[in-house]
């Protein structure tokens, strides 16, 4: 959003700082880390997101490889770190089109076989 807001409580409230922040990461859902980057990357190219968001997406990326689990040929994404649970199928349908459009530099590095958080390695 590039409007103004006359009352600067309205505008921490609804700044991008704060939706990235340290106390928000700690407490979003998958859905929370698939709606984070899909502000980003929704209606805009991966390679034209603005430079400030490029450490921000990478951070919520890294957080939703974390949650992706395989079982046989099924895959799921997790309600929460270490759980063997699933997130439930609009957070699972959420984090896929996060993936999706995020671009393949982002997907190389964190689902490549290199990577620590990667598929084929699972």
């Amino acid at each position: 959003w590039t409007g103004t807001l006359t009352d600067p409580l309205v505008a921490e409230e609804l700044s991008m700082e704060r939706l990235f922040s340290d106390e928000a990461f700690a407490s979003m859902s998958a859905q929370g880390f698939a709606n984070a980057a899909l502000a980003y990357t929704l209606h805009a190219a991966p390679d034209k997101v603005p430079k400030e968001a490029l450490k921000r997406l990478d951070r919520a990326y890294a957080t939703m490889a974390r949650l992706v689990r395989i079982q046989g040929r099924t895959a799921y994404i997790a309600s929460g770190p270490g759980s063997p649970h699933s997130a439930g199928w609009l957070a699972n349908s959420m984090v896929l089109l996060a993936l999706a459009r995020a671009g393949q530099p982002a997907m190389q590095r964190h689902f490549a076989g290199d990577s620590g958080s990667s598929l084929v390695a699972r």
